[in-house]
């Protein structure tokens, strides 16, 4: 029943929109009251519109932004080809075929006003004969050689520009350049020579210093141990003297060749693992006799079950501990020296204490400066250079070792060096 009554109300509604348009007059159709028309005059308002705005707005603009784009270009172009004209370096540009097409002015007085445009790169340039010109622009490839011109040297630098069919190419001289690194090439052979004559100096003095030293300390050691019951205690005392001066003068001998080489780095060192407890153990018996002599007690901590095991130069530690061993007989006229050593959490550490009379705490900060003594001067209680202490810092630190200090005046004194525990 429903869709019946659907049905005729919308066969209702067809028959009264037919009927109307059937009322309509040719008036009625063109009027703006029919809303076709009206549509259609909206549309041709908006299509206006828009061609208006196109033509008039954005067709201006499109222009003017490729006139600028093309302004801007043209500036480039001519920027470019100041930057080339004025630039005091040569410069070319050549295409596929290896015609030159540009060439600034320093590129004439290179050429002694050549004119290039009659001429190939390869003409110019004899280094460049097989190269396939083509190829490279192609490639957009680089390339870099040196060429005489007269009597200079210029460096080249060629770019390919495939986007462009060319090749540019920058030259620069560098005849001073040259010349400057043939003199530094010499200058560098000539500090070579002078740094192996330097050396071989240092090792023929040390040579002749310890050779007569040696011989001299020798004898008057021998005369004096010979001489118990020939000559008064005296002239025995003076033979003691002549030897312990010659200690004194080979010592010296020895810090200052050793400062000088690691000071010019030609400090040769051999590093490999040592047991630190039998190269400081040997060092102990060296001082044996000093301690006899002083009647200063001297010991050496028990070896124990441990490896102290370092990766270090054998002679360097010599040199660091008996630099340490003989400050402490120097500045300690009775009590005790003691070497100590000891492993804790992979390092070991090595103590050398004496009850010496100790460093104040204002030197403490100058303790390892070259030259430098805590009483400077004619009236210094104690002889020296200064460079025992200065020597075992940097000896250390070759090796790998910290170095540190612990003293109180009129108490002694500890020099620490920690190494680290190489043992497996």
């Amino acid at each position: 029943m429903n869709t019946l009554l659907l049905l005729q109300s919308s066969r209702s509604s067809s028959d009264s929109s037919f009927q109307s348009f059937e009322k309509m007059t040719l008036d009625s159709w063109l009027s703006l009251n029919n809303p076709i028309i009206f549509s259609f005059v909206i549309l041709i308002v908006i299509l206006a519109v828009v061609y208006v705005y196109y033509r008039y707005a954005i067709i201006p603009l499109k222009k003017r932004h490729l006139i600028d784009k093309e302004n801007v270009r043209l500036q480039e172009a001519k920027l470019a080809a100041m930057l080339a004209k004025y630039s005091p370096d040569p410069i070319f540009r050549f295409d596929e075929n290896g015609e030159i097409n540009l060439s600034n002015d320093a590129a004439h007085e290179a050429f002694k006003g050549n004119d290039f445009h009659l001429k190939t790169v390869k003409q110019l340039f004899p280094e460049l004969a097989n190269m396939d010109i083509e190829d490279f622009i192609t490639n957009n490839s680089h390339l870099k050689f040196i060429s005489d011109l007269d009597d200079k040297i210029y460096q080249w630098i060629i770019h390919g520009i495939s986007r462009h069919g060319i090749a540019q190419m920058y030259g620069r001289e560098i005849t001073e350049l040259i010349q400057k690194d043939e003199e530094l090439r010499q200058a560098l052979d000539e500090a070579r020579r002078a740094n192996d004559l330097k050396d071989d100096f240092l090792s023929r003095i040390s040579h002749e210093i310890r050779s007569p030293l040696a011989s001299v300390q020798g004898n008057a050691r021998t005369v004096y141990e010979e001489s118990k019951d020939l000559l008064d205690e005296e002239y025995r005392e003076l033979l003691l003297l002549v030897e312990n001066s010659g200690k004194r003068l080979v010592r010296s001998v020895d810090l200052l060749i050793n400062v000088s080489l690691i000071h010019t780095k030609n400090y040769r060192f051999n590093k490999t693992k040592i047991n630190l407890y039998d190269a400081l153990y040997n060092i102990y018996r060296k001082f044996q006799s000093i301690s006899e002599e002083t009647r200063i007690e001297f010991t050496i901590s028990d070896k124990g079950t441990k490896n102290y095991i370092v990766t270090a130069d054998e002679y360097s530690i010599e040199k660091i501990f008996e630099n340490l061993l003989d400050n402490a007989f120097t500045y300690t006229e009775e009590g005790k020296i003691s070497i100590e050593l000891k492993e804790d959490n992979g390092y070991i550490y090595t103590m050398v204490t004496d009850t010496g009379e100790g460093i104040s705490e204002e030197y403490q900060r100058l303790l390892f400066t070259p030259f430098s003594q805590e009483q400077m001067g004619y009236s210094r209680q104690y002889d020296g250079l200064g460079l025992g202490l200065f020597l075992v810092k940097r000896l250390a630190e070759l090796n790998g070792a910290e170095v540190g200090c612990r003293s109180e005046e009129n108490k002694g004194t500890t020099i620490e060096l920690i190494f680290k525990n190489e043992a497996e």
